[in-house]
This record gives structure tokens, C-alpha cells and sequence, in this order.
């Protein structure tokens, strides 16, 4: 049950609680007039004041609702309530027409008025049916009342002496006896209510709020495990799911965070460590051209294309590790577009044909047409030239080749490169596209690349929403593979550049 539910339960019972007490209050009442009467006390006409309150009481108890002859004639219903009066003291009688239907009391008080009128004077002007007569002396009183119900008419008399002051005593005990207890039952409901309706809340507000206060200084511990059950479905369900969500994702990235760290650290130490090859290198030539070591024209100009060298693989370096951080930073500094990723490739692979064929590496391009994607091209282009980078640099044979093969597929596009060079072991794979990762773990040859590539082009991937995978080849070779969500179809023929 919701806490809302509750809510509208209690509201509810606060508004029946006032008709419960008044019902209380009725049964008390009658409850406590029976005891009285029971007990073997009437009550006693002590003014005229009272004489008539006792009168309508009794007009109204023997015909108020009264709708035929049958529950007039029925004097079980009231009678017990006109025995209430002092029999000696009183004189009840009611009468259907001629006919004498009930009487109660002292008969002789009839005496008292030897000039009642009979009854079929009675009548009004505005109610024929209603009709009064009243008489008071000194402390005798009279009251005639006709009331026609059905056909028949009906006639209640009610003759009273007046009986001396503090006779009702036993009345007025019982009263006080009976509002004392009214009062203290009314207290004690209250009470009750007001315990019930604030556990009937509490025991559903109060638990949640101090599991999830624990779990709040499990998390300030640093116990990032906790996770909080809640078996009801109520308002608190969303708050749980909401507190283990963040548990879950600030454990994620606290993991991911330390994982952070230790690359940041790694990297640092990568970075240490291939900066250092080519400078310790540059270092060392230039001191032997300082020292006349080179003393021919020919070692010094040996010396400066090794300088040169060892320069460009710094420039490199830097270079990879700016782009790196672009890359890191995000669409701000690389925003995205459509891009033709077929009519793109084919120029990038144009382009350094002949460049990459001098150094031995034969580059393919097979296209099934155009296929759009959403990239950014200097991204796009610089992971092409990695992805042909890398397999020049790492390359077993005089002569090598790089087929890219690009395909769209529901919803998909991908594109493949395959070369046939001397692949990696199985282990390192899941860690070819980490940053300054080798496989030469010694790092002896530093000047095959920064380890950068490869980690550029899995982070670019990410970037523009694809996905990088690498699998070594059949029978030998590496193959990458580049999936980007299709960004819409274009026309046009298929082709194979070779």
C-alpha cells in the first residue's frame, strides 16, 4: 500500500471518527437511561420546565415516523421509555379513538383536572389532524396531544404533580456518572485514533527512511556494494532504484577513475620512455659532430639524417599525443558531419598509393557503393593513415598489402583492413588499441611507432558512436574492423580500386 493510500485512509477515518464518537456518545446515552431504569429510578418532574421538555419527548417518541396504525399501536417501541417516569408522580395514557391503547402511572391524578375537555375538541386551523391542550396549576399539569395517522385519530395524555426538589438526585448521579464516562470513552477514542493512524504512517515511513540513512553511510564509508532492497511498490520504490543506480554508476566511475589513474600513469611512464630513445639518440650524434667524431663529409651527413630522423619520430610522437588529447576533449573541439565514408577512403587511399608501394606496402580499396556516416573528416582520414601506417611499419616481408574492403548492412557500415603481415599473439589482442601498447614488450623498437595508432583510432571510433575490433588474419595477417551507424543511403555503382 502507497504512503498516498495511507494518507487518503486516514483522512478518511479522521472524517468518520466525529460520526463513530456521536454514535458512542447515542449508545452511552441510552445505555446509560436503561441502567437507570433497570436499576428500578425514574425521573421526577420538579418544574414546568421540565414538564414540558418531558412532554415533547414523549409526543415525539410515541409518533414521530409513524406512518400507519400498526407502529402507533406497537407500545413496545416507546413504552419503555415513558416507564422512565415516577409512577406515583405521573399518569401516561393513549388512546385510539374511544379506545384505550396504553396507560402508564398513577390513574388517580385524573382527578386533579375534573374539567378536561374531551378529546374530539381538539383541532387546529392550519393541522386537522394536530391538535393541543394544555393546562398548568400551581404544580399539576395536563397535556392533551391528538395526532391522526392513518385514518385513525389518537390521543396521548400526560398528567404530571410536581414533586418536591432533590428528588431526582439518584438522576442527576447516574448523569454525572454517565458524562464522566462518555467523557473519559471520547478520550480514550481519540487517543486510540491518534495511535493508530500515526503508526498506521510511521511503520511505512519510518523503516525506509533508516534503510536508506544506512545505506547513506555505507556509500560515505566508501562501501560502494551496498544496494538496498525495498519489497513494497510505493513511493519509496523509485527512491531505492535511484540510490542503487548511483551506487552503481559512483562505483563505475570511481572504478574507471582508478583504471584513469593507473593509464594516466602508464602513459606518463610511456611517454618517459619513447620521448628519451630518440632524444638520447639526437643527444649522442650531436655531441659526435660537437666532439669531430664525424670528421668526413659522409659521417656528418649520416649524422644529420639520423638527427633528422630521430626528430621527425619526436615530431610524431607530439603530434599523435596533441591529437590524443583533441580526441579526449570531444565534440567541441571535434565537431561531427554526413560524411561519404567511400568517396573519402578511396581519395585517402589514392593519395598515398604510391607513396606506400615505394616503401613496399601495395594498398586495395573495394566499395559497394557510397556509405554515409556521420564522422568528422580529419578524424576519418587520420584513422586510415594509422590503420596504413601500421601495417607498413610492421610489415615481415619485402613486399606487403592492405586491402580495405567497406560495406553497409543493417543499418551498418564497416569497414575492414586486412593485411598479411605476421599478425599478433592471441593474448595481446584485447590490448592493440591501448595507448603506447607494443607488442614487443621490451620496447626495443621504438622507432616502428609511438603505440599511439591504434589507441587513436579506437578513442576516434568512440567518438563519432563506432566500434573497433581486431582479429588476426587467415592464414596470417591482422584484420581490423570499423563499424559506424548508417547515417542514410546514398546511390551510385560499385567499384574496386586496386
Amino acid at each position: 500500500m502507497t504512503i498516498r493510500h495511507r494518507l487518503l485512509i486516514s483522512h478518511l477515518v479522521m472524517f468518520a471518527a466525529p460520526i463513530l464518537m456521536i454514535l458512542i456518545t447515542l449508545v452511552t446515552v441510552v445505555a446509560g437511561l436503561f441502567t437507570f431504569i433497570q436499576s428500578g429510578n425514574h425521573v421526577y418532574i420538579e418544574s414546568s420546565d421540565q414538564y414540558n421538555r418531558a412532554a415533547e419527548i414523549l409526543y415525539h417518541a410515541v409518533f414521530h415516523g409513524k406512518r400507519d396504525e400498526a407502529e402507533v399501536d406497537d407500545t413496545s417501541g416507546y413504552g419503555w421509555l415513558i416507564q422512565v417516569l415516577d409512577p406515583e408522580q405521573n399518569y401516561v395514557m393513549l388512546r385510539r379513538g374511544d379506545e384505550l391503547l396504553y396507560q402508564y402511572g398513577n390513574g388517580e391524578l385524573t382527578a386533579l383536572f375534573p374539567q378536561m375537555p374531551p378529546p374530539s375538541s381538539l383541532h387546529e386551523m392550519e393541522h386537522p389532524d394536530k391538535g393541543a391542550y394544555v393546562s398548568i396549576r400551581d404544580n399539576e399539569y395536563l397535556t392533551i396531544r391528538k395526532r391522526t395517522v392513518g385514518d385513525t385519530a389518537y390521543y396521548l395524555y400526560f398528567i404530571s404533580h410536581q414533586a418536591p426538589h432533590g428528588t431526582d438526585d439518584r438522576l442527576e448521579h447516574v448523569s454525572r456518572g454517565t458524562l464522566l464516562f462518555l467523557g473519559l470513552a471520547l478520550l480514550a477514542f481519540i487517543g486510540a485514533t491518534s495511535w493508530f493512524l500515526a503508526d498506521f504512517m510511521i511503520r511505512r515511513i519510518l523503516p525506509p527512511l533508516a534503510a536508506l540513512k544506512q545505506g547513506a553511510e555505507k556509500v560515505e564509508q566508501g562501501d560502494l556494494s551496498v544496494r538496498l532492497r525495498h519489497e513494497e511498490t510505493d513511493e519509496f520504490t523509485p527512491v531505492f532504484r535511484a540510490f542503487n543506480t548511483m551506487a552503481e554508476t559512483l562505483g563505475t566511475t570511481l572504478r574507471q577513475r582508478a583504471e584513469d589513474e593507473e593509464s594516466r600513469k602508464e602513459l606518463i611512464a610511456s611517454m618517459s620512455h619513447d620521448i628519451r630513445t630518440p632524444l638520447t639518440a639526437i643527444r649522442a650524434y650531436v655531441e659526435g659532430l660537437l666532439d669531430g667524431v664525424a670528421n668526413t663529409e659522409e659521417k656528418r651527413a649520416r649524422y644529420l639524417d639520423v638527427i633528422r630522423r630521430k626528430t621527425d619520430e619526436l615530431d610524431g610522437m607530439v603530434e599523435q599525443l596533441f591529437l590524443l588529447s583533441k580526441i579526449d576533449v570531444g565534440g567541441r573541439a571535434v565537431p561531427l558531419e554526413a560524411v561519404d565514408l567511400s568517396d573519402l577512403a578511396e581519395a585517402v587511399v589514392e593519395e598515398n598509393r604510391d607513396a606506400f608501394q615505394r616503401k613496399g606496402l601495395r594498398l586495395a580499396f573495394h566499395t559497394g557503393g557510397p556509405c554515409l556516416i556521420r564522422g568528422n573528416r580529419m578524424l576519418l582520414e587520420r584513422i586510415l593513415m594509422n590503420l596504413i601506417t601500421n601495417s607498413a611499419k610492421y610489415k615481415d616481408r619485402p613486399e606487403g598489402c592492405l586491402t580495405f574492403t567497406l560495406a553497409r548492412a543493417d543499418g551498418a557500415v564497416t569497414l575492414t583492413a586486412a593485411d598479411d603481415g605476421p599478425g599478433v599473439a592471441e593474448e595481446a589482442l584485447p590490448h592493440l588499441f591501448d595507448a603506447f601498447f607494443r607488442t614487443d614488450r621490451a620496447r626495443t623498437r621504438t622507432g616502428n611507432g609511438s603505440g599511439l595508432g591504434l589507441a587513436i583510432v579506437a578513442r576516434a571510433m568512440a567518438l563519432m558512436h563506432g566500434t573497433a575490433e581486431a582479429e588476426n588474419g587467415r592464414p596470417r595477417g591482422l584484420v581490423i574492423r570499423l563499424t559506424w551507424p548508417e547515417e542514410g543511403t546514398g546511390s551510385g555503382s560499385e567499384g574496386t580500386v586496386s
